[in-house]
């Protein structure tokens, strides 16, 4: 069995009447289930943002958006929350691996 990029790829060579037969099998691993989804999410999300900023700046409008510390501390508290719900719901019931005992 070989391991790359969260695609477990099993190789075995099979031995039938007619001769050897080479055989793959790929399996998805939790891993892969999780990374390829968020890496298409927020990559789709990335190559939005840097085509709106490009889009404005050649059309003569600069992004008006001014960050305040309220906005430091939606994100914060929204972090701790998403933490939370990893930690306390997505892996004791989904994952059925409690991380905290």
């Amino acid at each position: 069995a070989i391991f790359m990029a969260g695609i477990l790829e099993e190789i075995s060579i099979e031995t039938a009447e007619g001769g050897a037969r080479l055989s793959r099998t790929f399996t998805a691993t939790p891993r892969s289930w999780i990374t390829w989804p968020f890496a298409w999410l927020f990559g789709s999300f990335l190559l939005f943002a840097l085509f709106d900023i490009v889009r404005n700046t050649l059309v003569g409008q600069p992004p008006k958006f001014t960050p305040k510390p309220i906005h430091d501390l939606i994100a914060v508290v929204a972090g701790v929350l998403l933490y939370a719900l990893f930690l306390f719901g997505f892996h004791p019931y989904v994952l059925n691996l409690p991380v905290v005992g």
